[in-house]
């Protein structure tokens, strides 16, 4: 079922890549710097932060949907460009971070008074989304790819705006955004070990190879 889900959501947002692709022809064309999208996506994530804050979740939803717009504009308008950089890569990827982190602190917000044992639940989302991201960059540091596990940040912009959805319709006692909360928290961190246990194979299966090429050569010069 978890394999169906990730197979929609990536065509979904293919098919969202394809409509949305006018619109990055029309920027790059313009010379919008990537930046600006970067900018404008982490001001709708406080945006989303703050409707959430106040029980909007509808408008949340949209905040977030338009952040996440600018946050795949911005990609492609550096590519189309020639504007991309590694400094550019790690302005985005910091902003990212950000915006996720404020996007919680909205809903830790509006569930403070009305759910303590709720806030920890996002306290677990919070640290289960941080920690995804840190174990792919600490790979990467490594020398290694890693883009495996059940939950990235994708998907989790997906849990969020479904559930900030469900949790709008009246008479659902945002029912729908707590459901949400649950799954980041739960498969955000299961993501987590999942990386940490992939790294640790990979290196394995390097050190191993670099020794069966070690013993290779020292074969050859006897």
């Amino acid at each position: 079922m978890i394999t169906a889900l990730r197979k929609f959501g990536q065509r979904s947002q293919e098919v969202y890549i394809d409509l949305i692709d006018p619109v990055s022809r029309a920027l790059a064309g313009a010379h919008i710097h990537p930046h600006v999208l970067t900018v404008m996506g982490f001001i709708l994530s406080l945006a989303a932060a703050n409707f959430f804050r106040v029980g909007h979740f509808f408008w949340a939803a949209v905040a977030i949907i338009l952040g996440g717009t600018c946050d795949i504009l911005d990609g492609r308008i550096a590519r189309a460009t020639g504007k991309g950089s590694t400094y550019g890569a790690l302005f985005d990827s910091t902003i990212d971070r950000y915006s996720e982190i404020f996007i919680f602190l909205g809903l830790t917000w509006f569930y403070y008074d009305r759910s303590r044992a709720t806030v920890l639940i996002i306290l677990l989302a919070v640290a289960g989304s941080i920690m995804v991201s840190y174990t792919r960059a600490r790979a990467e540091g490594l020398g290694l790819e890693c883009r495996v596990g059940l939950l990235q940040r994708q998907h989790r912009i997906v849990l969020l705006v479904a559930g900030a959805l469900l949790g709008a319709i009246p008479g659902t006692r945002y029912l729908g955004m707590l459901a949400a909360i649950w799954i980041i928290a739960i498969l955000a961190n299961i993501t987590a070990i999942q990386r940490v246990a992939y790294i640790h194979r990979q290196l394995k299966k390097r050190a191993t190879q670099h020794l069966t090429a070690s013993s290779s050569h020292k074969g050859e010069q006897r």
